[in-house]
């Protein structure tokens, strides 16, 4: 029994290790980078989306976790990683809806530069499992309110041709950001990879710049949950993320 307490506490000091070089690593390569584009004046602006809010609660955990509050906690740490060096926004920044077509209409208003959608994934099977990365597929997307899982909003009757011609010149660009952003957060986490790829995501459609929607585990996934619970693991999926996209925007210029 002895033995077992003290593997145990040898390990959770080890996570907290592995944590703190983590971190470190992305302050410092992080801040050599962001302090040139800080130089130039700060041009880049990136509007993050947290999923849901409001009356939407996205997917609900076995714990009572709601989607629409792990999105907005994860989207409050990744701005905080990037603030002072863009220009970042947040679509909401408190519990309330925005209609769909709104997120990216904010992002086209604003001249932004990269829009990063944030979701959690749902599945009444609480095996599921999983991180996975999404870009426009190219193909007719259709609308629904996100009832369980972001990448339902999917399937609609309305046509919505003129609105998915604004993301199809960026779709080299989207899907090498999503590539980015998903193999930096896959060498962060042990996670179930479900992989980078496109998908007839009606929000990602209307945006006029590069795009991308990140599921970032499973709410309805006990294991998972409490992993979106801890703070320790949120710093780690937000310095993914942040680290994804200045990686992008390093080669972009």
């Amino acid at each position: 029994m002895k033995f077992d307490k003290v593997d145990k506490l040898t390990g959770f000091v080890l996570s907290l290790f592995l944590i703190a070089s983590l971190t470190f690593t992305d302050v410092y390569a992080e801040g050599i980078f962001l302090r040139g584009e800080k130089d130039r004046g700060g041009r880049i602006t990136i509007v993050l989306d947290p999923g849901h809010g409001g009356h939407d609660s996205g997917a609900i955990g076995p714990g009572d976790s709601k989607e629409k509050d792990l999105t907005l906690a994860l989207a409050r740490a990744v701005k905080k990683r990037l603030s002072g060096y863009y220009n970042v926004l947040l679509t909401r920044t408190d519990d309330y809806w925005i209609d769909i077509e709104e997120r990216t209409a904010m992002a086209n208003h604003h001249n932004a530069d990269l829009f990063i959608s944030i979701h959690t994934g749902g599945s009444f099977r609480h095996r599921a499992s999983g991180l996975g990365t999404f870009y426009w597929s190219g193909k007719e997307s259709k609308r629904v309110s996100h009832i369980i899982r972001a990448t339902k909003e999917w399937d609609t009757e309305e046509d919505s041709s003129e609105w998915e011609r604004i993301q199809e010149r960026y779709l080299s660009k989207s899907r090498t950001l999503a590539i980015t952003v998903h193999k930096e957060l896959i060498g962060r986490l042990s996670i179930n990879d479900r992989r980078c790829r496109a998908a007839p995501i009606y929000l990602l459609a209307g945006a006029d710049m590069p795009a991308i929607l990140v599921e970032v585990g499973y709410a309805t996934n006990p294991t998972e949950e409490k992993q979106l619970n801890n703070p320790l693991f949120l710093e780690l999926i937000a310095g993914g993320v942040s680290k994804g996209i200045t990686d992008f925007i390093q080669d972009r210029d």
